[in-house]
């Protein structure tokens, strides 16, 4: 089906490019060539080369799943161009590739191609992988334009985007003659409330300056000599209120917009605010542009720029919404151990069309291949040092680690609630098994990780006393704590809506917030429940799923100081009042409150740590340093 794309694609590309899709082919059997080329190595760590086929079923292991449909969509675009008959002319690619090569060195490395090389060098990327990631890409951007233009009709709103970039907002061009009275709101540290009143006060004295210079400009005096002496803008300070260009209307908010559009030639405005100020406005011409005037060039403008990205975007979405893509079970099988037999297993079905891993694996390794090296080296040398030190993880144990992954994952985004969580997965076109495919992958380099840390850690009488001061604190004494959080939730107000009805809508929630926190106070000190209480109220979810319990020791110095205040006068199970935290109020109880000695938990400590989990920073940490370590070479293999 894709054989007239491909050749015509052929004569696109550089010597020695890959085709788009071009499939790993099994070699003949009496061959020796071909089995050369299909074992080309792509990589060497220290001594040993990685092939081809090694590094594709890694590609395919790790991205396969996650990439199906990018793949789909590049494949239903070169189906839809045979379909319609649309090729590429010769040399295309390579001359907007070699075009957009020279504006990148040009721009980003003021000309320099060592430069930029170096910059390859320094991401370990290379100019090959580069041109062959982009003459892929490329190939298929300019077939997706193509196709859109065959029938294309320019969309009305681009057309009046164009008209209204030429000609500004509605066709109206302006010159305007303009002054600034800026605002300056400093931080007070009252709380909110306070900072809110200083704004409105702030607003009302620059409002009355505004007005005020507008009632001498009125009164005769000349707008460019009290735009030269009052305006807190340099630029129509030094222009005597004049622009030095036609006013653009970008940046600019609509109601200052609209304003201006309501206002005669030769009429001065009433303060309006924008940019953090207040601005007077005098017309001083406009011209308008009738759209319908001017039509016709804009189109013709437009159908020489061609099919814009959401045009494009729009084209491909419709055809892989449209398809039928299957990652079928054998993208990750390897025929019995044998790589280069397995190449010839499907690994997708494009409506029905199976899709090899070789051929899969392929466009993978052009797009992805070597932006993954780094991924690839991380996994590779845990695995070697795990097998080396003879650590290994079980089925069971990398599944129960992705389990309670997504466990806490549900929690934090979906409120624990599983079926909400799996719908969002449908939504994204994921599918559970995948998923958990792809995150058993990751957890099992972080267990193999983990358990190498743990051979070689080395615990010191420092990072010891350190544990015992972080859930102790210095004076060793650890209160641990219950909450309850109540979100403050203001109702939708309308589009428009002016600063003082939001005020008024912001200050009602706050209000009512803090009326519902306070009540499930009284209903604890009336003998509730507090966890509870926290399960079924807090807005807050981790904690509420433990009864509100909070996480390790109370740290007053992670809170506001209210907060922190209001804890230390609490006796064990006394609860506090509702108090403002942020955006919510939280209401506190006291569980326990312990006094330990470091000399009765440090080897408690020091076994717990032996044993714990090194924490996620350590883990990269630990992984980079064996990527360092080991000496590795990109062969042309990777590019082949």
């Amino acid at each position: 089906m894709l054989c007239p794309i491909l050749a015509a694609l052929a004569l696109c590309l550089p010597s020695g490019g890959l085709p788009f899709l071009a499939p790993v082919q099994a070699p003949a059997a009496d061959s020796g060539a071909a089995a050369g080329r299909r074992g080309d190595p792509v990589l060497r760590i220290g001594e040993e080369e990685v092939s081809r086929e090694e590094y594709a079923g890694w590609l395919l292991e790790n991205y396969g799943a996650r990439l199906a449909t990018e793949f789909a969509g590049d494949h239903l675009i070169q189906r839809e161009a045979v379909r319609r008959g649309v090729v590429l002319e010769p040399d295309l690619v390579v001359r907007e590739l070699e075009s957009e090569l020279e504006a990148r060195i040009s721009g980003a490395f003021l000309g320099s191609k060592a430069a930029w090389l170096a910059e390859l060098e320094r991401t370990q990327r290379t100019e090959a992988g580069i041109r062959a990631q982009r003459t892929q890409q490329l190939g298929i951007e300019l077939l997706t334009k193509k196709c859109v233009a065959q029938d294309r009709v320019v969309p009305e709103h681009k057309i009046v985007r164009e008209w209204e970039l030429d000609h500004g907002r509605g066709g109206r061009r302006y010159e305007l003659s303009m002054l600034l009275v800026k605002c300056e709101f400093l931080t007070v540290a009252e709380g909110r409330e306070a900072q809110e009143r200083a704004r409105e006060e702030e607003m009302d004295r620059k409002r009355a300056r505004a007005l005020e210079l507008k009632q001498r400009i009125e009164a005769g005096a000349e707008f460019a000599a009290v735009a030269r002496e009052s305006s807190d803008d340099a630029p129509t300070r030094a222009r005597g209120g004049r622009l030095a260009q036609p006013f653009r209307q970008f940046g600019w908010p609509t109601n200052f917009l609209d304003a201006l559009d309501r206002l005669e030639v030769g009429r001065l405005s009433e303060p309006l605010y924008a940019k953090g100020g207040f601005w007077l406005v005098r017309v001083e011409s406009v011209v308008s542009t009738p759209l319908e005037s001017v039509r016709g060039e804009l189109v013709a403008r437009l159908t020489a720029r061609g099919p814009e990205q959401d045009e494009t975007g729009n084209f491909r979405n419709a055809l892989v919404e449209a398809a039928s893509v299957t990652v079928l079970p054998t993208m990750f099988s390897t025929a019995g151990g044998d790589l280069e037999q397995s190449m010839l297993q499907p690994a997708l079905s494009i409506d029905g069309e199976p899709v090899s891993r070789g051929e899969y694996a392929g466009w993978i390794q052009r797009t992805r291949g070597e932006a993954s090296l780094a991924h690839f080296l991380e996994h590779r040398v845990v695995f070697d040092e795990a097998r080396r030190r003879g650590i290994g993880a079980t089925e069971e144990e990398v599944r129960a680690r992705s389990e309670e992954y997504v466990r806490r994952l549900i929690l934090e985004s979906h409120e624990g609630d599983r079926e909400a969580w799996l719908a969002s997965l449908k939504i994204r076109g994921n599918d559970l098994g995948l998923f958990m495919h792809d995150l058993d992958v990751r957890m099992r380099v972080e267990l193999l990780c983990e358990r190498l840390m743990l051979l070689d850690r080395k615990l010191s009488p420092e990072a010891v006393r350190a544990r015992f001061e972080d859930l102790y604190g210095k004076d060793g004494v650890a209160a641990r704590v219950r909450m309850i959080l109540v979100n403050v939730k203001p109702p939708a107000g309308p589009a428009e809506e002016s600063r003082e009805a939001f005020a008024q809508r912001l200050n009602e929630a706050k209000a009512a917030a803090r009326a519902r926190a306070q009540a499930l106070v009284a209903a604890v000190r009336d003998g509730g429940d507090f966890a509870a209480l926290a399960r079924k109220e807090s807005d807050e979810p981790i904690s509420a799923s433990r009864g509100g319990m909070l996480e390790g020791r109370f740290r007053p110095e992670t809170w506001p100081e209210a907060v922190g205040k209001a804890v230390a006068g609490l006796a064990a199970g006394g609860t506090s009042d509702a108090l403002e935290y942020g955006p919510a109020f939280v209401v506190l109880q006291v569980v326990s409150r312990e006094a330990v000695q470091f000399e009765s938990v440090r080897e408690d400590l020091a076994a717990q740590m032996q044993q714990e989990p090194p924490p996620r920073p350590e883990l990269n940490l630990y992984r980079n340093q064996l990527v360092q370590r080991t000496q590795f070479e990109v062969l042309g293999g990777m590019h082949r």
